[in-house]
């Protein structure tokens, strides 16, 4: 059985897929690309939060549920945390999941993990696109699709595509997207959880939506990872239209200590028959830089010297920013050009120290003046990327 796979970037790909005809028979194909592969760059690129070489921003299907017969779009958006250009080489694998909890259902072709090459501009973000097509017989209940960098850590993700039917259905809803958006965070950053329930019923629905994510220690550990927490279930009211779909989130913060690899987070409807559930896996970097933020305060007064070194990529211009916890106002600078906006202070490298190597070290620091609180500034970061920051007091 022969089938077509659509694919997005910038040259034209081939790949192989098995058809499965029926339980225990299949047959090979080569599918013929029904449009060319494409990615294209971010008018708007965004800086933070971004780790490491480069990081997924974010991965779904559009549409999130499709019939058999019917086609969705993958769609993966990865962003570039240097300052150069950066071509990644994207593999793209896809999954089956039926409902007896088989991997490959009657009637669904396995898809073989398929490469394609994008190149995304210093600190921009580009997106490639691949397109499915749920075969007419296929019986899966959904197609899982990962998607992962083979030359840059930090790009890693999957999204689920839900196949439509009454049997898909169980207890009247399901779930057919979540995702984290950012997908990738360094320790200390923020991320958001985002879940979208569908009502198969002709009535509402009211359910609750419990939420519960867990940290995985890096391959080849064991037990929970150091510094980090879990998050116990949580659970919240949810209301959806007949034949409608709601999108509710959650934040989640991830400690500046954590060693976690990993955050799996799993939704279930659990007031519904069956049970319905999803899981998302949250990617965590290792921070690239570290700060010392020394304070020397006196009545009406201060100093503040910083160090930062960098442990990501080599950078040709640099910003640095921390916050202050009381009412500080700067009012000289050294070794920076240094700016304040509320309780926000940037520091920007002189024409001198621009260049930050790997592993190298720049040093700035201001006077200032403050009235009635001179709390440490906290949360330094380097080009939008958190640092792990320790304040002291000189």
């Amino acid at each position: 059985m022969s089938h077509a796979r659509r694919i997005a970037t910038a040259v034209a790909l081939a790949c192989c897929l098995w058809g499965a005809l029926a339980p225990g028979a299949s047959a090979a194909a080569t599918p013929t690309p029904t449009s060319a592969p494409t990615s294209s760059p971010s008018p708007t690129p965004t800086l933070s939060p971004c780790a490491g070489t480069a990081v997924l921003v974010s991965q779904a299907f559009t549409p999130t549920s499709v019939a058999p017969g019917g086609q969705s779009t993958e769609t993966a958006t990865v962003q570039n945390c240097g300052t150069a250009p950066l071509t990644l080489h994207l593999q793209w694998t896809a999954r089956w999941a039926g409902a007896d909890g088989s991997t490959l259902p009657a009637g669904c072709p396995v898809y073989d993990p398929l490469l394609t090459s994008v190149t995304i501009p210093a600190g921009g973000q580009t997106t490639a696109s691949l397109g499915y097509s749920v075969l007419a017989g296929c019986t899966a209940t959904s197609l899982t699709g990962f998607v992962t960098a083979t030359d840059a850590n930090g790009v890693s993700g999957s999204a689920v595509l839900q196949i439509a039917g009454s049997s898909n259905c169980p207890g009247g809803a399901t779930i057919t997207a979540q995702s984290f958006t950012p997908a990738s965070v360094a320790p200390g950053g923020t991320t958001t959880e985002n879940v979208t329930v569908r009502n198969c019923g002709t009535a509402a629905l009211s359910t609750r939506v419990q939420w519960y994510a867990l940290p995985q220690p890096p391959s080849g550990s064991t037990g929970f990872p150091a510094g980090c927490v879990a998050y116990d279930p949580v659970l919240t009211p949810l209301t959806v239209p007949a034949g409608g779909s709601v999108t509710v989130s959650a934040p989640y913060t991830v400690p500046a200590s954590c060693t976690a690899a990993t955050l799996k987070a799993t939704v279930t409807l659990n007031d519904l028959a069956g049970s319905p559930s999803g899981t998302a896996v949250l990617t965590i970097t290792p921070p690239t830089c570290t700060a010392t933020l020394v304070q020397r305060s006196w009545p009406g007064g201060f100093t503040i010297a910083a160090t930062v070194t960098n442990a990501g990529p080599a950078l040709t211009g640099w910003t640095a920013t921390y916050t202050f916890g009381g009412d500080q106002r700067v009012t000289n600078s050294w070794s920076a050009t240094v700016t304040q906006k509320g309780a926000v202070v940037t520091a920007t490298n002189a024409p001198w120290n621009a260049h930050l190597a790997t592993g190298g070290t720049a040093w700035f620091g201001s006077n200032g003046t403050w009235r009635a609180s001179d709390v440490a500034p906290t949360g330094l970061q380097l080009n939008g990327r958190p640092c792990t920051t320790t304040v002291t007091a000189g």
